[in-house]
C-alpha cells in the first residue's frame, strides 16, 4: 500500500523507530517530517481505505469468491467516493514528500 510505504519511508529517514503505521505518523509530526493535520488526515484515510477493503473483501467471500485487494467503484455511495478521491490525493503528496 503506497500510504503504509511512503510513511516507513519517512520514518526510517526522520529515525521513527515506531512500527505501526498509525503511530508512526503522530511520531514524525515529532520530527516536523509531516504536520498534526496531514498526520491526522492521513490517518482518517487509513482507516477509510482499510474499511472500504474489508467490506470489498467480506463481499467476495459471501459470492463464494475469493478475496482478493480490489473495490468496485460502483458499490461505494456517492460520499465513499468523493472521500476516496480525496484521501487517494492526500497519499499522492504523501508518495512525493518521501520520494523527494
Amino acid at each position: 500500500m503506497p500510504l503504509v510505504n511512503a510513511v516507513r519511508l519517512l520514518a526510517l529517514r526522520h529515525g521513527v523507530r515506531v512500527v505501526d503505521t498509525r503511530l508512526r505518523l503522530p511520531a514524525l509530526v515529532l520530527e516536523e517530517a509531516l504536520t498534526a493535520t496531514q498526520a491526522r488526515g492521513l490517518i482518517a484515510a487509513l482507516d477509510r481505505l482499510q474499511a472500504i477493503l474489508l467490506t470489498a473483501q467480506q463481499a467476495s467471500v459471501k459470492a463464494d469468491a475469493t478475496p482478493d485487494g480490489w473495490i468496485d467503484l460502483a458499490r461505494l455511495e456517492d460520499d465513499q467516493r468523493l472521500l476516496l478521491r480525496h484521501d487517494l490525493q492526500a497519499i499522492r503528496s504523501l508518495v512525493r514528500l518521501a520520494q523527494s
